[in-house]
């Protein structure tokens, strides 16, 4: 009883930086296609600030890149039921910028309370709270410089970004690093798209990597070829 009105006490004052809750397709990984709404919680450890809204980060094999999303403007400040409420979809997806700065336990309860299937996108750099990995939640990583070894067992699925052909060796040492020859089952490459539209060059790279590893799978951005957010 007293750890229910604690939670319930943490879920009435804690609040969020938003920059943006919306509804669209899942275009990554192994829930692409899934109707999903999107919360876009404001802030990030690893993205540089590169504009006003867009900013350059570096994935754990050592690759720059500008990220494609505006983590920085921060539309409103709101509670758990706020943000519960703007949840009308079974899927929902925590996101940013880096979910893992802010104290995810009490929105992950009420969201997980309300029976919604909640999955976090995460870069891997913070420690993952037991408070959160205690619900069914999804955990879906896509490891940028910094990443911490002692999150590697707890991630669902791996979306390894790649831009060139020399990514195929530094994904292969970092899976050998973590895992051995015990290779995680969902491994998505997913190709650096422009902001609005996927790059067909990249995705060959990507085609040309699957042929030699028959495990891992393509992540194609599904939202963009759609014409989607």
């Amino acid at each position: 009883m007293f750890e229910r009105a604690r939670e319930t006490e943490m879920q009435t004052q804690t609040s969020y930086p938003i920059a943006e809750i919306f509804e669209s397709i899942q275009g990554e990984g192994r829930w692409a296609g899934h109707w999903t709404t999107f919360v876009r919680l404001a802030g990030c450890n690893v993205g540089v600030k590169k504009t006003d809204v867009s900013a350059t980060c570096t994935s754990v094999c050592g690759q720059e890149f500008t990220c494609d999303t505006d983590f920085y403007t921060i539309e409103a400040r709101m509670t758990v039921e706020e943000i519960r409420k703007k949840c009308s979809t079974e899927n929902v997806c925590l996101t940013g910028g880096e979910p893992f700065i802010h104290n995810l336990e009490p929105l992950v309860s009420c969201l997980s309370e309300a029976e919604h299937f909640v999955s976090i996108e995460t870069s891997g750099t913070r420690g993952f709270p037991l408070g959160v990995l205690g619900h069914s939640v999804w955990i879906s990583c896509s490891p940028k410089a910094g990443f911490l070894a002692e999150n590697a067992e707890w991630v669902n699925e791996w979306k390894c970004l790649v831009q060139h052909p020399e990514d195929e060796v530094n994904i292969e040492v970092f899976m050998k690093e973590h895992f051995g020859d015990a290779m995680p089952a969902e491994v998505y490459l997913q190709p650096v798209n422009h902001q609005l539209m996927i790059d067909p060059g990249t995705h060959r790279i990507v085609c040309d990597m699957l042929r030699r590893h028959p495990s891992w799978r393509l992540s194609t951005q599904l939202h963009k070829i759609l014409g989607m957010r």
